[in-house]
């Protein structure tokens, strides 16, 4: 199991992204919902078994399963095995957005099928032992360069293991070949050496909430220049209204060898909900 202070440093940041959003649900400024306190219980702890992707007693409980279950030869006390790299895979596939906007107050948004998002990412990890999670880039006023207000791009960060690094390479130029980034700056899929005992800081980078919002500008030489900063509440709220109907399970990917990783995260899962529906003894 990971070291007891790493656990401590990233759960307190999941604690603090779930109150941002739990106070901006409540706030003067949101209009998503006209029942906040309704969403307030889904955030609860008593919820959490339902793995709402927003839901930060889930998210918490979520990556405890992933570093839990990961192989022995890639986690290793929370550092990794000289005789096994692990890298970090990132697909950015610019058909994988959606574009929410209003009309006549009711949201519209158009893009693809969280199925077909799915479907689009995890063939490319055909052959591969790996585990990732989709994850959603929310760009705001972006009109002028992406011709949406809003735009949702999601994309995936996957940990990959039992691959040298010669062949990884190979499969993203194969990747490249295929899809498209968003800006042309970006790289559709690019993999990276983890560096030894960063493993756990990764994983949790690949399990963490929405936590930022991107901006977008085009310079006069035609190239854009991106700016991020922490999610204010009023786009954390209408993200959670356009994403919060999903689990964390459903963001999940796993091939190859990653499938016996969510499988045990799978289990664990079923033997919590047991447990916590049997009757008590005392």
């Amino acid at each position: 199991m990971p070291k007891p202070n790493f656990l401590r440093v990233v759960l307190k940041r999941e604690r603090e992204q779930g109150a941002h959003l739990e106070r901006a649900l409540l706030g003067h400024y949101q209009r998503e919902f006209r029942a906040p306190e309704a969403e307030l219980r889904r955030l609860g702890r008593r919820d959490a078994r339902r793995l709402g992707c927003f839901n930060l007693y889930a998210r918490r409980w979520w990556l405890r399963a992933l570093l839990r279950h990961l192989p022995r030869g890639v986690l290793a006390q929370g550092r990794l095995s000289a005789s096994q790299p692990v890298f970090l895979l990132t697909l950015l596939d610019r058909n994988q957005v959606w574009r929410p906007e209003r009309d006549d107050g009711h949201s519209i948004t158009a893009g693809p099928s969280l199925a077909d998002i799915r479907q689009a990412y995890a063939r490319h990890l055909q052959g591969l032992d790996a585990v990732g999670m989709i994850e959603t880039a929310l760009y705001v006023s972006a009109q002028r360069v992406l011709g949406s207000n809003r735009v949702m791009h999601f994309h995936l960060h996957a940990l990959v293991w039992n691959v040298d690094e010669e062949a990884l390479q190979a499969r993203c130029a194969a990747v490249n070949d295929e899809i498209r980034p968003v800006f042309g700056y970006a790289t559709a899929a690019d993999a990276r050496l983890i560096e030894q005992g960063d493993l756990m800081q990764v994983a949790w980078y690949l399990a963490k909430a929405p936590r930022k919002q991107y901006q977008v500008h085009r310079k006069d030489n035609d190239r854009v220049k991106q700016f991020k900063r922490a999610i204010n509440g009023v786009n954390a709220v209408r993200l959670y209204a356009e994403l919060g109907r999903y689990t964390l399970d459903q963001l999940t990917l796993a091939s190859g060898g990653g499938r016996d990783v969510l499988r045990g995260m799978l289990t664990d899962l079923q033997r919590w909900r047991n447990t916590s529906l049997r009757p008590r003894s005392d």
